[in-house]
């Protein structure tokens, strides 16, 4: 990270507007609650694009000095995660008293600790499962797909982060990586939605589903599945061509493999059960520091040493932003029972407001905030078919929503540094170009899994309504 010298300009748009209007939250919020909860999600947004970075509130000579003699910290105050995180903790004061941090279930300490844990201990065996992959590179005429398919749904098992890490390992024609790249990382953002401690945006809503809705990691695999496979079958089909097949033997590197993606996979279903146990919060910890020793041992750079703490204070900062906005959003919720009628349409207008939000913010934001949408549908009487049609809608959404912005969604920080890509000129150009309309398969998928749903083939639970009622009542009580 080079040091740059910056105008007033430069530190105005990039950090003082940005904190000056998170101010503005700490005095609305006692004159109307939704103004001030638009106006913290508009701050979470401009903390996420790196416009309230906390080193530009500093001089040019100051940020120098820390530059010079505090490298490591000048470069986790320069990032976004550390932007939000800090953000949060101002909510959080607010929040101190309130039940609604209680109604999340799932505490941010834990969602901190598993998605620090889960990285980490992917991030430490990542190249020997990426060996195991390249396996599928060898099979004639197919190879390239089922890898390609293989590297997505690994995001599943080993985290979006790692699965991205896997992806920027494999040999790619010249001229077309940052395209390749951008297209992988589409494809990991739904590939990784089958399995909660790997995905920020179910990992985000867990300890509500888990409650309220009596999903187990069962029932979302089985309802995310179908979508999350054909999209991922289309996006395989896109990327093979540009891959280099690998010539010559196989070798023997894959061996190591076997064991090690046995051993992430075990980690990451650990935390189906035991996320919020003390000793598994305490055992992702140990496997966070020995990740950022590794990785320093390894010589790997900033990222590959710290970034799972960053991200790991990301959800911790997103779950008390979430926690604030449920009740506002849960008023759109009442506006959107207009569309109960049109139960398709209903679950695309969810779908595509969640790929919005998700575009401009961070979609694990999108999913905090929007499942109030099925709890107040469910509240409203409707059947458990369209609630549960609404939620597929949800989690594909911010899945698929991941992919317009560097920003939208944690790994595609790590592929547009490998391939050093511009945020604007060559990540947004390539996405918005080359992949925006692969989403419209979903708009062929969703229907197909509503019916699905309707007709029984993929069973949904019986929801908890008691709890239901409960945080409703809490909630609309926060928010008079």
């Amino acid at each position: 990270m080079k040091y740059q010298l910056l105008t007033w300009k430069d530190r105005f748009y990039g950090s003082y507007l940005g904190w000056f209007l998170f101010a503005q939250f700490f005095w609305i919020v006692y004159f109307n609650n939704i103004l001030s909860d638009v106006l913290l999600i508009l701050t979470a947004v401009l903390a996420m694009n790196l416009n309230m970075n906390i080193v530009h509130f500093l001089s040019n000579s100051w940020r120098n000095k820390l530059w010079r003699k505090y490298p490591t910290i000048y470069k986790w105050l320069h990032e976004g995660e550390a932007t939000i995180f800090f953000l949060s903790l101002g909510v959080l004061f607010y929040l101190y008293d309130s039940e609604q941090i209680g109604l999340i279930h799932h505490w941010p300490w834990s969602l901190m600790a598993t998605i620090v844990g889960v990285m980490a201990m992917a991030n430490v065996l990542k190249s020997e499962v990426a060996e195991l992959l390249k396996l599928l590179l060898y099979i004639p005429r197919i190879g390239t797909t089922l890898y390609i398919i293989a590297v997505s749904l690994a995001g599943s098992g080993v985290s979006e982060v790692s699965a991205a890490v896997i992806a920027c390992q494999t040999k790619i024609k010249s001229g077309v990586e940052k395209v390749f790249g951008v297209g992988v990382a589409a494809s990991i953002g739904v590939g990784s939605l089958l399995s909660f401690p790997c995905a920020p945006p179910i990992l985000m809503i867990w300890g509500i589903l888990s409650l309220i809705f009596n999903w187990t990691a069962q029932t979302l695999f089985m309802l995310m599945i179908p979508s999350v496979l054909a999209y991922v079958i289309v996006m395989s089909i896109i990327l093979r061509k540009y891959i280099v097949v690998p010539e010559g033997s196989i070798g023997k590197g894959w061996l190591k493999g076997i064991p090690a993606i046995i051993v992430v996979i075990g980690y990451v279903v650990l935390h189906f059960s035991y996320g919020e146990n003390s000793y598994v919060m305490t055992l992702d910890v140990i496997m966070g520091i020995v990740a950022t020793l590794v990785a320093y041992k390894r010589k790997e750079g900033f990222h590959a040493q710290w970034q799972h703490w960053m991200l790991g204070g990301v959800i911790f900062a997103l779950e008390i932003i979430a926690a604030k906005c449920t009740g506002s959003v849960m008023l759109l919720g009442e506006i959107m029972l207009v569309l109960s009628e049109h139960p398709i349409l209903f679950g695309l207008a969810v779908f595509y407001l969640t790929v919005f939000i998700s575009h401009w913010a961070d979609n694990a934001l999108a999913t905090g905030g929007l499942i109030s949408i099925p709890i107040v549908v469910l509240a409203s009487g409707a059947d458990i078919v369209l609630v549960s049609f609404l939620i597929v809608c949800l989690i594909v959404g911010a899945g698929a929503g991941g992919l317009l912005l560097r920003s939208s969604n944690v790994h595609n920080f790590f592929v547009s540094s490998y391939y050093k890509m511009h945020p604007w000129k060559d990540w947004f150009k390539i996405a918005f170009m080359k992949y925006y309309l692969a989403m419209s398969s979903f708009f062929i998928i969703l229907p197909i899994v509503y019916y699905m749903i309707a007709w029984g083939w993929l069973p949904v639970p019986e929801p908890n309504m008691t709890e239901l009622h409960r945080f409703i009542e809490v909630m609309k009580g926060d928010h008079h």
